[in-house]
């Protein structure tokens, strides 16, 4: 059994989600009979001849994959997407209108969803009940119990000698969307005065990444009631910061997208040596007998020699651990999972259909240049700046007063495979080809129309005029590209939400 995951770009194999997801799986993949690789999305596109039984997609929210996913479909694999975060529930939230669409472009492509917690399962259940969904724990590093044993004892014993408390917290610190991470953590920092209120010294070690470090979350860490050290994330400090702090901090809130998230970071503190102390949502739940919930419970059993996590216990958590973190428990289960799905249905790419591209919301050019080579049209947007670079252009043409039609310019590509009564229809001008489509042509689009421009974005821009009209305009855009093409294949290409604050620029 072959598994190929495309990852967005050969850096993303240096993420924590890859990292700790793919790479510690692998040799239990390999155990149970299943080659694990990944590749890139943009070289994926320009494999001639795929290989692997199914392929896992990861991260890659673009149209891009849609396009790879219906030509791997054609060829008879099987398709599943790794589905990390919950950008596609909250029908009500306009910052993820174009990843909504992704999603419903994808969902009737795919074979199965794969996901880390049961949170996320009901969650994508919920919203296509037919497409099969596995649970697969993100997996522990290896960790030897003699070993934790005597780090644990050696940091107890350390506390009591000099009565200061070492804190850790770890992570991604900010997201384009949501207030999480160093927020949550200033959020829920009065917990840590329970430190002080017991009399000892404490210090706590941040390491993040440097874009969350802004101005007000830096002065924001600083009214913490305990003093801050600040750092940069990287993997060995982690490790280290994790083998020196008698418990590590990890709040989280309680909005949607922060309550599907996995278990990983608390299975890292607890197989490397320190207690967790989590507050707000029960993320951990699944964990909660080594999970704490007050600083003031951590010092009492830290002086009584009552820990969580302490020698006596590490039996029960190593068999806990074998149904949460374990990779070879996970890697039979997933290729269970995998072997009972039904075998693939070849869905055919009409030959001879045509497949077009529509630059929306912040459509980048690679996106359009990679889909190009597999064979799509370009077609220009609502919000394209460089036209002239588009197969197919639309743009309002007045007629008689009250009268209006729409003039299509096009490459000779995009005029070759026009339907034949439209190429008959073609001038030649100084602009190049073109075609009109009078008012009598597009009765479903007279009202439309007769309110639009179809122009490029206004300068200076006015933003909630640009906010009304796009998706209007984007529909006359769709409308004409079906009356040209013969039953087209159109994939709606956008990096943004159209409704969200700031969004409104294009390349």
């Amino acid at each position: 059994m072959h598994v190929c995951a495309v990852i967005p770009n050969d850096e993303w194999r240096n993420t924590a989600g890859v990292r700790i997801r793919y790479e510690r799986m692998r040799p239990a993949l390999a155990e149970r009979g299943i080659q694990f690789d990944m590749i890139s999305i943009d070289k994926m596109l320009q494999e001639a001849n795929p290989t692997a039984d199914f392929y896992l997609l990861c991260k890659c929210h673009d149209a891009r994959s849609v396009g790879l996913v219906q030509n791997l479909k054609a060829r008879g694999c099987r398709i599943g997407v790794d589905v990390f975060d919950d950008y596609y529930s909250d029908a009500d939230d306009s910052s993820f209108v174009h990843l909504r669409r992704w999603f419903g472009d994808m969902t009737p492509l795919v074979d199965f969803f794969l996901c880390a917690t049961p949170v996320m399962k009901d969650r994508l259940q919920s919203l296509v009940p037919r497409v099969p969904c596995h649970v697969m724990n993100d997996p522990a590093a290896p960790w030897d119990e003699a070993h934790l044993a005597q780090v644990l004892e050696r940091k107890r014993e350390r506390f009591l000698q000099r009565k200061v408390v070492e804190i850790g917290w770890f992570g991604i610190g900010d997201n384009p969307y949501f207030q999480l991470g160093l927020d949550d953590l200033s959020a829920y920092g009065a917990h840590l005065l329970q430190c002080r209120a017991a009399g000892l010294d404490a210090r706590l070690q941040v390491l993040t990444n440097r874009r969350a470090l802004t101005t007000e979350r830096l002065h924001a860490l600083m009214q913490l009631p305990v003093p801050v050290e600040v750092e940069e994330w990287s993997e060995e400090r982690e490790a280290a910061l994790i083998e020196e702090a008698l418990f590590c901090f990890l709040p989280v809130n309680g909005q949607p997208f922060s309550s599907a998230k996995s278990l990983n970071r608390a299975v890292s503190v607890l197989t490397r040596g320190s207690q967790v102390l989590a507050q707000g949502f029960p993320l951990y739940n699944a964990l909660s007998p080594f999970i704490y919930r007050e600083a003031a419970d951590i010092l009492r059993d830290a002086q009584s020699n009552q820990l969580k996590m302490r020698q006596e216990t590490l039996a029960v958590f190593a068999r806990h651990m074998s149904e949460l973190g374990d990779a070879m428990v996970e890697a039979k289960a997933f290729f269970q999972f995998l072997s009972a799905l039904p075998a693939p249905r070849k869905q055919t790419l009409e030959k001879g259909r045509v497949r077009l591209l529509v630059q929306g919301q912040k459509s980048v050019s690679a996106i359009e240049n990679q889909l190009k080579a597999t064979g799509f049209l370009s077609v220009a947007g609502p919000y394209t700046l460089d036209r002239k670079r588009a197969d197919v252009r639309v743009q309002k043409r007045v007629g008689s007063p009250g009268r209006y039609g729409v003039r299509v310019y096009l490459s000779q590509q995009a005029a070759d495979k026009m339907q034949r009564r439209w190429q008959k229809r073609i001038h030649h001008g100084p602009k190049g080809l073109s075609v009109d489509l009078p008012e009598k042509e597009l009765t479903d689009l007279k009202r439309r129309l007769s309110a639009v421009d179809l122009s490029p974005v206004s300068n200076p821009m006015s933003q909630l005029r640009e906010l009304e009209r796009y998706n209007r305009d984007t529909e006359i855009v769709l409308c004409v590209l079906n009356t040209l093409f013969q039953t087209p294949s159109i994939l709606l290409s956008e990096q943004a939400s159209p409704h969200g604050a700031g969004q409104l620029k294009t390349r």
